[in-house]
């Protein structure tokens, strides 16, 4: 790789990573289970579950 594309590369990397940070509190942070909970609450009926299901 030449150093002008490494240099590009690293840039965009640390645009990435700046994005990331600033957006921080957007962040899901839980387990799969929770996660899956989490879509399936968002879109019940694409999933095919009741609105109000609960998990076991």
């Amino acid at each position: 790789m030449s150093r002008a594309r490494s240099t590009e590369v690293s840039e965009s990397k640390r645009g990435l990573l700046r994005n990331a940070v600033e957006n921080i509190e957007q962040c899901f942070i839980g387990t799969i289970h929770s996660f899956c909970g989490r879509i399936l609450r968002e879109r019940p009926i694409e999933a095919g579950v009741r609105v109000a299901f609960e998990e076991i």
